[in-house]
């Protein structure tokens, strides 16, 4: 099973297998390096093996299919002052860096 990302820094659409990500617990845009917060990823690798956990006792009476388009999310209630920083601070130092 894989996510699909697009980056909202360059537009870059990616895809990492979730198997990767509950390992790894990073999010990482193959090309302009964009993170997202190691807090951030550990809390949905967490939640992706929780769900998947419930989903295999469930499986062998249905097959199951899952779609989420982040449009559909609430983003205001969980945004922070800081959330909207979409790299981390030694990440944009680095980034602002390469464009001069």
């Amino acid at each position: 099973m894989t996510f699909n990302f697009e980056c909202r820094n360059c537009n870059c659409d990616f895809e990492i297998e979730i198997d990767l990500l509950t390992k790894s617990k990073s999010i990482t845009c193959p090309e302009c390096k964009a993170k997202a917060r190691d807090f951030q990823v550990e809390d949905m690798a967490n939640a992706l093996d929780d769900l998947m956990e419930v989903m295999t006792k469930i499986h062998g009476r249905f097959r199951m299919e899952i779609q989420l388009e982040s449009n559909e999310f609430a983003t205001d209630d969980f945004q922070d002052e800081e959330e909207d920083n979409w790299l981390m601070d030694e990440d944009r130092n680095s980034f602002e860096d390469d464009e001069e």
